[in-house]
């Protein structure tokens, strides 16, 4: 080493010895000295290899075996043997060898080369083992090895140096290059059979990976075939969401958010460096080549050296592949962060759901928060490199600014200066605009959520006017938000374009002062690209600042929802808690007390208080007192409202407040079924079978138990049928026996059932009673404990023991079951107007009529070849006129922005004139007025497009896409999963609302700029224009060939988002079941799965992009060489200022070219959720209707109702559900429809508010065909009580009186009759009617039966009275009191006053008086007659119905 410091600090005369680089003398051919070759080309890069071989090869030493031996090993020692001969033999002529062919820094060189040999055949070995792929260290090395060594070998040939020496040396490289070629290899065919299976990428060599030669499948692939999700290619292992959120996991510590996340990437944060410096080493290097190309071409013909011409073309091309190689490279691994923070984010959210607290969760804000709040979050990680990244540009720019303009450049900084402080001062205001944006965001996310779920109820109540008008308010309340938000967006792009327009005017105002002499061409144009590529890294700042600030209110919100998400203690061993006032443990050691038997309680609670939240206005039990023995089955009953589900949500420690004295639970799993059954997508056994290992024998068991196996029997797959979005494809009935089976088949000892059997039949009912709960039942072979929330005497008479609560929260009675029975049994009996049906408010189907409805997404060519229709119908959305003058302001802001170039060739040439007169005012206030009216140009198109444009596209857009939803047919709804709607109004608007305009707007900013570019490179150098016609024909066929593939990976990555809003729903809504049960595994396995399947799509796209700039960038690296080719080498050609010019344009080019790629991608990714809302919007069946048919305003002034051989079916395709049904209903009369599940009692009512249409047969309202009558007026007019009513949201009185028709004493009076009054005056803290009337109503805080008295006191309210009553199981949630306040008010206020009632039920006590039953069988009229007369006749159906729940005449 000493004799290499001497050998450079030993400064010869002789050229050949001297450090250099170059060669010295004019008579001297170009190449590099001898001692810079050896110490640059061949000793520097040897060490570094040498360095990292022992490294690389301990981390190989232990990974498993990934190949086998093969031909190839082999051969590549040969190599590398014979390589080792030719380096030792070159060491040895070296060694032996005078002058300088004998130096020691060549025998340093050579030493070290031999060394390397040996050492790159070690490592060559082990990575073939050890390594699914080709060894990029040997591989770069023998690369750039090899090219150093060509430059080596062309120097000892020029010089006169020992031929041995040369032709070992020669000899050398040969062997390189065919060990190069050999090393660059894949080794798939030699790869373990578990290795086969990696991702192309890991298994792709070097070269593959950085010129995206692995993408070259995928592109062929998609040009000539459809897409199918199963048919991309799998993607790198590093992106699994497991791994990426025990990444994360590690590293959490209480930190910020933004600190874990940068501490768990760390690594990939810092890599990023490398890159970005490389490419800001050669953006910068593009000044100098292009001051030295104008300074060539400014001499004289003769006076120019054709080796620097050549040296000038190699550079040019050298430098724009390098450029277009590290632009992509560090792209690349950018978005591979962006993919993994966005599969941790996700994994994240949803591991912090699964932990949340009941009742954190109730406005589904991780739906929103994984889509809009995680986007805006990664949408910063490409831009957080410019921060760093653009003030070294800065710093760089500003030295060369004063170097060739001296004191001047404080002018173009200063601008840049002064903008980037007022932008960041902006940016700091848009942090919580953003935030407010995305919460309002989440707020109609949320609403339109819970219209999906009730969407069956709002269209049986009439309500769909005021759920558009709702949704379409909490949109308008968006778009106004987000208009304050964009003001900031249009100030900070006037920020950013500022300097580029201001900059250069002032700069070369000033500079022009100094002295024409001095203003010449080559400095002219040197200084405009140093002074461009300041102002681009300012305007990359500055645009970076939005997304920043948006990023930071994205990630506050984030942290907000996991700081606030505090899990409870789930299942704490022994779990026994001392809890002092406030509910905190207290520090006293927990009591266990055992009950009579000496048996410790699984459940304990002495004097405690049960609240629903931490304010005083929510519902409390209060003291407590409760045990809950192994073994035991246990009965909760009590009013509506009185507190049942708040006992079970603290038995399952899902309750957020609990105080008082002493709390115990038990440790073990809890199989919990709420009152709304929860049923994950999936088929009808998953639904069952959940977690649990698979048994035949017990699974059959448990079926039967549950009443499903003649259910399986008429299914169309059995039990692999689909359940549908939220059980949509399952009845009421169904849904509620699938969710028993799930519990019964888990095999848990310890069960929760919240009014399970509310919706079945009594015949289905006492089975399961038997089956279940019987001395013989399931759940007592499993000797589990079990605690049953019911009405139902059925249920109760099973129970060991009885808790009854009192309507204020107390526990009224605790004693044996068989003692309350005798007290309590003929008021369990419900004796007026009683019903249960069996199906539920989501679905409009009988149990027999489920069929599987698997969503299927259409596959046609216009995935691959798009639909430039997509355009009109966007660009109708916005208006013709709209885009017309946004286009036109970009057309004249293009020409305003390109003709200074042109302007200051002119003014240099000028300048440089010999006595010239002094015009420098007349050129510059051209020059200031092109650039002010530029900049006014594209900031009109700037606010244009945000403040006009963005809001009439999205609000149109929205209101269709709402349109489309709300009147789809209700066989839409039951086969399509909510998740998959949903996705629509969310990443479909987002991509609406922030992508398309935005991308509109630099897409056609960066397309007129690239024809400028083209106008600049003809006028400037008139030969290139003979290829642009070959240039467009090329990037036609390229940008054919790339977007059949790009159209269909983005439809793709919109798609596979469904999928996740579906785990993300049906986790939220399931949690109560999830969380007890210990599933939690289970669901993050499912979303792990799921998130995964998403990330392929959206990574490729990423990749695919970034595949189109790397080739883009040689294109453009071909110009640029063609360009300077021509300058250079054909004589009076182009002059210097014309090179410069066109110089000029191509750096324009390159940068806008680029833009336009990334803007277009981006705007047909967004483009893709238009065209889901076009297809969406022709293609989705509306419910048909007659809207302009004229109606009396009275009708139904009757209320008669007659079916005329009605016949209905769900899909053409399916047996009909209703065949040739006929009744009448005479007018003011009452009417029971009965029969056993799936006799069509449900789609009796659907047909009749035609939620189905008859597919022959007619229905007489009135003497009216029902089909004759628009469908609001139809259901508007005919008042309908469902089984699970939708409640609008806003205030009590917007939901008793939805059109402000009535008075408050109106209001008050009817929610007196219902006995709700006390409840809201309690929930309201007021006894003011204004006050509580105008109170926020929370439908979370009703139990099932308050809303429905909420409901039946709406309808009191209806004027003028409705002349047909629907009532669709109206009472099952109700207790005995309830129930005879109900029936009380449907006599007086309805039966009484000649309303005409049509009641579907299952329990018929309650039916006995009414006018006429009908019973249905098959879809058929079974039987039809007075009740009391039909029960009391032998052979009768309905008399034998009665019989089975022990029913006289």
């Amino acid at each position: 080493m000493d004799a290499i410091l001497r050998s450079l600090a030993n400064v010869n005369e002789t050229p050949a010895t001297f450090f250099g680089p170059a060669l010295q003398g004019h008579d001297v051919e170009f190449d590099f000295t001898l001692l810079f070759e050896k110490i640059i080309l061949s000793i520097l890069p040897s060490a570094l290899f040498l360095l990292y071989a022992p490294l690389r090869a301990y981390w190989l030493r232990s990974e498993q075996k990934k190949a086998k031996w093969s031909r190839l090993v082999m051969g590549k020692q040969l190599l590398y043997i014979m390589l080792f001969a030719a380096q030792l033999s070159l060491l040895v002529f070296t060694a032996t060898s005078r002058g300088i062919a004998g130096s020691q820094s060549a025998i340093v060189a050579h030493t070290l080369l031999v060394t390397v040999v040996l050492a790159s055949s070690g490592l060559s070995l082990l990575e073939h083992v050890r390594s699914p792929r080709s060894s990029d260290a040997i591989n770069v090395y023998l690369f750039f090895s090899t090219i150093f060594d060509a430059v080596q070998v062309r120097t000892f040939w020029i010089h006169p140096l020992p031929t041995t020496v040369s032709v070992a040396a020669s000899v050398c490289v040969a062997f390189k290059s065919v060990l190069l070629i050999a090393e660059a290899q894949n080794k798939i065919a030699w790869l373990m059979e578990d290795c086969r299976s990696l991702a192309p990428e890991t298994l792709s060599g070097v070269y593959a990976r950085r010129v995206f030669w692995w993408l070259n499948g995928l592109m062929y692939r998609g040009y000539r075939a459809t897409f199918r999700p199963v048919d991309l290619m799998a993607i790198k292992e590093e992106f699994g969401s497991k791994r990426l959120l025990a990444a994360l996991q590690s590293k959490s510590d209480g930190k910020s958010l933004l600190i874990v996340c940068l501490r768990a990437f760390k690594l990939d944060v810092a890599f990023l460096v490398v890159p970005r410096t490389m490419m800001l080493a050669l953006s910068y290097t593009q000044p100098f080549l292009f001051q030295a190309i104008i300074a060539h071409l400014d001499k004289s013909s003769e006076d120019r050296d054709p080796i620097v011409g050549y040296g000038l073309i190699a550079a040019t091309g050298l430098l724009y592949l390098s450029l277009a190689i590290s632009k992509t490279y560090y792209q690349h691994k950018t978005y591979q962060l962006v993919v993994k923070v966005r599969g941790t984010l996700v994994s994240m959210l949803y591991d912090r759901t699964l932990e949340s607290a009941p009742g954190a969760l109730s406005d589904r804000a991780p739906v929103t928060l994984m889509s809009v709040d995680v986007d805006g979050v990664t949408d910063v990680v490409p831009v957080y490199n410019e921060i760093w990244a653009g003030t070294v540009e800065v710093g760089i720019a500003v030295y060369l600014l004063q170097r060739l303009l001296g004191v001047v450049w404080i002018v173009p900084f200063g601008i840049a200066f002064l903008s980037s402080g007022l932008a960041v001062y902006l940016s700091r205001q848009m942090g919580p605009r953003q935030a407010k944006w995305n919460a309002v965001t989440q707020e109609r996310v949320s609403a339109t959520s819970t219209v999906l779920g009730f969407i069956k109820s709002i269209k049986m109540m009439g309500f769909s006017k005021y759920v558009i008008g709702d949704i379409q308010a909490l949109r308008d309340k968006e778009i106004r938000t987000f208009r304050v938000f964009r003001r900031f967006t249009v100030f900070l792009n006037a920020l950013a374009n500022l300097p580029f327009y201001a900059g250069p005017v002032l700069t070369f105002a000033i500079f022009a002062l100094l002295g024409k002499g001095s203003f010449t061409i080559e400095r002219a144009f040197t200084s405009l690209t140093l002074i461009s590529l300041l102002e681009m890294s300012t305007l990359k700042f500055i645009a970076s600042l939005p997304q920043i600030a948006s990023a930071a209110g994205c990630l506050k919100r984030l942290e907000k929802f996991c700081s606030e998400v505090h899990p409870l203690v789930s299942n704490p061993s022994s779990a026994a808690l001392n809890l002092n006032h406030n509910g905190s443990m207290g520090d006293s050691e927990p009591r266990v007390e055992p009950d009579n038997n000496g048996q410790r309680a699984l459940f304990s609670f002495k004097d405690v208080t049960l609240k629903t939240g931490a304010d005083t206005s929510s519902f409390s039990l209060r003291n407590v007192n409760l045990n809950i023995n192994r073994g035991q089955l246990v009965g909760i009953t009590g009013p509506a409202g009185c507190g049942k589900t708040t006992l079970i949500k603290a038995l399952l420690n899902r309750l957020p407040i609990i105080e008082g004295g002493y709390v115990q639970r038990s440790n073990e799993s809890i199989m919990y079924c709420a009152q709304t059954p929860w049923i994950p997508s999936g088929t009808v056994r998953d639904a069952i079978s959940g977690q649990t290992q698979s048994d035949e024998m017990w699974y059959s068991k448990v079926i039967g138990a549950c009443s499903l196996t003649e259910d399986f029997k008429s299914l169309s797959a059995a039990d692999q049928t689909d359940v549908g979005s939220q059980g949509s494809n399952l009845s009421g009935g169904q849904k509620q026996r699938v969710a028993l089976a799930r519990a019964l088949f888990s095999r848990q000892k310890i069960f929760i059932l919240d009014d399970i059997l509310s919706g079945m039949d009594a015949h289905t009912t006492a089975h399961i009673c038997r089956a279940v709960f019987g001395a013989e039942g399931l759940l007592r072979e499993l000797g589990a404990t079990v605690i049953v929330a019911s009405h139902s005497l059925n249920v109760l008479r099973h129970m060991d023991t009885l808790v009854k609560f009192t309507l204020d929260g107390h526990i009224e009675q605790l004693q044996s079951s068989q003692e309350i029975m005798a007290e309590t049994e003929p008021s369990l009996y419900p004796t007026k107007l009683t019903q249960s049906v069996e199906t539920d408010a989501n679905t409009n189907r009988e149990d027999t009529k489920a069929v599987s409805i698997v969503e299927t997404e259409e596959f046609d060519t216009a995935r691959k070849i798009g639909d430039w229709a997509i355009y009109k119908y966007y660009i109708q959305s916005v208006g013709w006129w709209r885009i017309g003058l946004l286009a036109g302001s970009h057309l004249l802001n293009a020409a305003l922005d390109n003709f200074p170039t042109l302007w200051l060739k002119q003014w240099s040439s000028f300048a440089q004139t010999p006595d010239a007169p002094d015009r420098t005012t007349f050129y510059l206030s051209i020059y200031g007025v092109t650039a002010l009216l530029g900049l006014m140009c594209l900031l009109f198109g700037i606010w244009f497009i945000y403040m006009v444009m963005i809001p009439a596209a999205g609000k149109n857009m929205h209101n269709t896409l709402l349109g489309t939803v709300i009147h789809a047919k209700q066989s839409f709804h039951d086969t399509t999963p909510t998740g998959t709607t949903l996705n629509r109004f969310t990443q479909d608007m987002q991509h609406i609302d922030r992508d398309v305009p935005s991308a509109t707007l630099r897409c056609m900013h960066a397309t007129v700029e690239c024809l400028a570019a083209f106008v600049l490179l003809s006028i400037s150098a008139s030969y290139t224009a003979a290829l642009i016609p070959l240039l467009l024909v090329a990037l036609y066929y390229l940008q054919k060939f790339y977007l059949r593939t790009s159209r269909q990976l983005r439809l793709l990555d919109i798609e596979a988002r469904a999928p996740l809003f579906t785990v993300f729903q049906e986790s939220v809504d399931g949690l109560d079941t999830i969380v007890p049960l210990g599933w939690c595994t289970k669901w993050r396995e499912t979303l792990f799965t799921t998130l995964d399947a998403s990330q392929k799509p959206y990574y490729l796209l990423f990749c695919i992009q970034r595949w189109l700039i790397l080739v883009l960038g040689f294109v453009v690296a071909a110009m640029a060489t063609v360009l300077v080719t021509f300058a250079t080498q054909v004589k009076g050609l182009s002059s210097a200022g014309s090179v410069g010019v066109g110089l000029i344009a191509l750096l324009n080019f390159n940068d806008r070219l680029n833009l336009l790629i990334v803007e277009w991608t981006t705007l047909e990714t967004s483009l893709g959720a238009i065209a889901r809302l076009k297809a969406f919007s022709h293609e989705t069946a509306s419910e048909e209707d007659v809207p302009d048919a004229v109606v009396s305003d009275q009708w139904p002034s009757q209320g008669s109702v007659e079916f005329r051989n009605v016949s209905a079916k769900y899909r053409a395709d399916l047996p009909p559900v209703l065949n040739d049904l006929s009744f009448a209903i005479p007018s003011g009369s009452t009417c029971a429809i009965v029969g056993r599940t799936g006799s069509g009692k449900s789609t009796t009512l659907s047909v009749l508010l035609r939620l189905v249409n008859p597919s022959s047969g007619s229905i007489i309202i009135d003497g009216h065909p029902h089909t004759s009558i628009p469908l609001q007026a139809l259901r508007s007019r005919i008042a309908c009580l469902p089984q699970q009513p939708y409640l609008l949201p806003g205030s009590l009185h917007r939901n008793l009186d939805p059109d402000s028709h009535r008075t408050d004493a109106d209001l008050r009076a009817a929610l007196d009759r219902v006995r709700l009054w006390p409840v809201f005056v309690a929930a309201a803290q007021s006894t003011s009617p204004a006050t509580v009337l105008d109170h926020p109503l929370n439908p979370a805080a009703l139990s099932p039966g308050q809303t429905q008295l909420l409901v039946l006191a709406r309808t009191l309210l209806i004027r003028p009275r409705p002349r047909i009553l629907i009532l669709d199981e109206v009472t099952s949630s109700l207790d005995d009191a309830s129930e005879e306040v109900m029936q009380q008010l449907l006599r007086e206020e309805f039966v009484g006053k000649g309303c005409t009632v049509i009641a579907v039920a299952h329990r018929l006590r309650g039916v006995m008086d009414f006018g006429q039953v009908i019973v249905l069988d098959g879809g058929r009229v079974s039987e039809r007659g007075i009740p009391r007369v039909l029960a009391g006749q032998e052979g009768s159906v309905f008399g034998g119905m009665c019989g089975e729940q022990g029913i006289t005449a």
